[in-house]
């Protein structure tokens, strides 16, 4: 597929957002026939070391969180089509963003398991009162190598049915 032609400029970038995800090579052809009479013009041609295009997210699934022995107990898996899934943090009730280990603790795979146990926060005292301070949002986002991300959200109650 041809991304340009005629180029002029020592650099040249594009949007890789509109091609598939996955390897790729480039191929550039040089001439100097622009500076020199028809017939003496060079040219000449190299191509790429393969390189990796990824813009689309893991993809999460079965997202379960609930309350165990007082903490949020939360698990998940993460598959990513073209690269491993690199890593994934979690916050409760909008706060810091925390880091979680793969089951394993490796983060090497196109598929990565996640569980956890969590804290349930304090409420904050710069923050308007909750609506339901038995109600807890956990977000996880999972990020590939290329640091694609997602987001997820679940509801845990800390009390009554969940």
């Amino acid at each position: 597929q041809l991304l340009h032609d005629h180029l002029t400029e020592r650099y040249y970038s594009f949007d890789a957002s509109r091609l598939p995800d996955g390897p790729y090579r480039i191929k550039v052809i040089a001439s100097d026939a622009p500076s020199h009479n028809p017939g003496q013009a060079l040219t000449g041609d190299s191509v790429s070391d393969e390189f990796i295009i990824d813009t689309t997210p893991p993809v999460v699934s079965n997202l379960q969180a609930g309350l165990v022995n007082g903490r949020i107990h939360a698990s998940l898996s993460a598959t990513d089509a073209t690269a491993p899934v690199s890593h994934a943090e979690y916050s409760i009730d909008a706060g810091r963003w925390q880091y979680i280990a793969p089951v394993g603790n490796i983060a090497d795979s196109l598929t990565e398991k996640f569980e956890f146990d969590a804290p349930i926060p304090a409420p904050r005292p710069d923050a308007a009162p909750p609506t339901d301070p038995a109600e807890h949002v956990i977000a996880v986002r999972v990020f590939d190598r290329y640091d694609n991300a997602v987001t997820v959200k679940a509801v845990v109650h800390t009390t009554g049915a969940q």
